[in-house]
């Protein structure tokens, strides 16, 4: 199972990140997968590809901490590529307190010793807009890099772990378990 926990988002913002994924589609017609309206979250931790018989377990270690999780609030996002040298992903970074960090740090922490192997990279609340398949020219970037967008605040009161699978029609979704905050 391919599994990852995320915040959901509303249909308004949804419907808005769609509309600037057309734009940036227009202007970068080929070499980017862009991400189906329905699909779009905020990513708070990637786990990968594990066994069916560890979902109890990551129910388990999110319930223990989850009392250290409260509302989220984004106060500003950008439009950017990561990582900037060589972008794999389009997406709408997000500023988050530091709250937020320290949890996914307790959350990682947790993880690793049920012996998931995670990405070492710092986390950085974001929403994939796009995943670049050939690399992207400079006018490209520096497009996606001034594009501007009018979103003040992002408010979640939920997490949920989510299921992807690959399918002749594209990534599908699946609800696995909510979690409220």
């Amino acid at each position: 199972m391919r599994l990852f926990y995320a915040f959901p988002i509303d249909d308004a913002l949804r419907q808005y990140l769609s509309e600037k994924i057309a734009y940036l589609a227009d202007y970068i017609p080929f070499g980017v997968t862009w991400v189906k309206q329905e699909n779009l979250h905020i990513t708070l931790q990637f786990l990968g590809n594990l066994p069916g018989n560890i979902l109890s377990d990551l129910d388990e270690v999110f319930l223990e901490l989850l009392p250290d999780l409260s509302r989220q609030t984004f106060k500003d996002a950008n439009l950017s590529v990561y990582p900037l040298a060589e972008p794999k992903l389009i997406w709408l970074e997000l500023e988050h307190d530091k709250s937020l960090a320290k949890f996914v740090k307790k959350l990682r922490f947790k993880l690793k010793e049920l012996g998931i192997e995670l990405e070492k990279r710092e986390f950085k609340a974001h929403i994939t807009l796009g995943r670049v398949k050939v690399p992207l020219m400079k006018p490209h970037i520096n497009t996606i890099m001034n594009c501007e967008t009018e979103i003040l605040n992002i408010t979640v009161d939920e997490v949920i772990l989510y299921e992807s699978t690959f399918g002749k029609h594209g990534v599908k979704y699946r609800e696995l378990k909510q979690y409220n905050i």
